[in-house]
């Protein structure tokens, strides 16, 4: 069963939908081979095995391609507000891959980075967990 079988949108967006594809349809038929060309192209990126940058990099990439192909998912299906709000994050992406394309200290600092914030997100959902839970059991 399809998702919008039961999505109450899908009936007031069909005749946007329909619409929007058939003013863009050059501009979707362009993104829909653009995203085909970068999947048959990943695997072809060649990296040592000794290359960190080059594997960060090609992570973000990776993301950032899953995130473009979920905008241009999201405004097919007239989902508008949340493709764009997830440029955002698909701009956060490329700002990340320029910066890691800078040289190796920036690579260790981003990567320092990104463990510290983890960390960071752990200590916090543990303790909101904890808290709860204390004041559940000990009130």
């Amino acid at each position: 069963m399809s998702i919008e079988e039961n999505d109450y949108l899908s009936e007031i967006y069909k005749p946007y939908r329909q619409n929007l594809y058939l003013e863009y349809s050059e501009a979707f038929e362009l993104y829909k081979e653009f995203i085909f060309f970068l999947h048959e192209n990943l695997i072809n990126i060649p990296l040592k095995d000794n290359n960190t940058q080059g594997k960060i990099i090609v992570a973000l990439f990776i993301k950032s391609l899953s995130t473009f192909q979920a905008i241009f998912n999201l405004f097919k299906n007239y989902y508008l507000n949340d493709a764009r709000n997830l440029t955002r994050v698909l701009f956060e992406e490329i700002v990340n891959i320029g910066y890691c394309s800078k040289g190796e200290d920036e690579i260790k600092k981003f990567r320092s980075l990104e463990i510290i914030n983890q960390i960071y997100r752990i200590k916090t959902i543990n303790n909101y967990f904890n808290n709860k839970i204390k004041e559940k059991y000990f009130k």
